[in-house]
């Protein structure tokens, strides 16, 4: 288990042996709660990005809006 610095603990996403699960790649909230918070916490962040897009802001990333709306697809999977 690892504890990011916001204090969202999260646990690696392998599966048990002889299941034939793929492992995803990213982590996996140790709870609901939490992965309501990462939720929240990267929709944030995405539309920060989108704003910073829009203003034509020296900082916007494209690279750091694609990674951030994938990351949250994923989570919304979950």
């Amino acid at each position: 288990m690892h504890q990011t610095p916001d204090g969202i603990r999260i646990t690696s996403a392998t599966p048990a042996h002889g299941t034939g699960g793929e492992t995803p790649p990213w982590p996996v909230p140790a709870d609901r709660t939490k992965l309501q918070a990462m939720r929240a916490k990267v929709s944030r962040l995405l539309e920060r990005e989108r704003l910073r897009g829009l203003a034509g802001h020296w900082s916007y990333d494209f690279n750091r809006h694609v990674a951030l709306r994938q990351l949250r697809d994923r989570l919304a999977a979950q």
